[in-house]
């Protein structure tokens, strides 16, 4: 039957401080909530740039398993546009199992210090513990995730596997992408 109105306004009392806990969770964990990434404010200490507006950009995610993709511009106060990628993955047991959370510190630690033509990245966090990770990175336009030319058998590419060979022409063959793979992997470990 229906509820009684003080048993409805508990609820949303305990919804309410539900929520405020959970924040209070994630700013405790270090972990930054999408609206935090549009706020100009804050996206100007990390970007490097007086930024005045930040407003999601219509792109899709191509390929992957491993996060969900928020494809944002950053407008400048001089009106320049800058194409940004929030890559992130929420806690959960398979996501910490797996070790996912090491790609923000791949991004923290170590890519800006390989000359391989690698996204910029503006902030990274990861907790190895609950498999959570945030990265804001820029947003290589125009260009095919590498994985893309390993073919249908890459778990990431099953999504786009009817676009596959449209994708792969006139860039390198897979045989190429992975001699660039070890190279990368050689400089990391030099």
């Amino acid at each position: 039957g229906p509820i009684s109105r003080q048993r409805f306004i508990d609820s949303c009392i305990c919804i309410h401080l539900s929520k405020r806990f959970l924040v209070y969770l994630q700013r405790m964990s270090g972990f930054v909530e999408e609206v935090t990434f549009l706020d100009p404010n804050w996206m100007s200490e990390k970007v490097g740039e007086q930024i005045k507006e930040v407003k999601y950009r219509d792109q899709d995610k191509m390929g992957g398993m491993s996060g969900e993709m928020v494809f944002l511009t950053a407008t400048t106060v001089t009106g320049k546009d800058i194409a940004l990628l929030l890559k992130r993955g929420s806690a959960n047991p398979m996501r910490a199992a797996t070790g996912l959370a090491r790609e923000a510190f791949f991004y923290e630690e170590i890519s800006a210090t390989l000359d391989m033509g690698l996204a910029k990245c503006y902030y990274s966090y990861g907790n190895m513990d609950s498999g959570e990770c945030a990265i804001l990175m820029e947003c290589l336009v125009d260009t095919v995730p590498c994985g893309v030319f390993l073919g249908p058998g890459n778990p990431n590419n099953w999504s786009v596997k009817d676009k596959l060979t449209d994708m792969c022409v006139g860039n390198p063959s897979a045989i190429e992408i992975t001699k660039g793979f070890f190279d990368l992997y050689a400089k990391m470990h030099a």
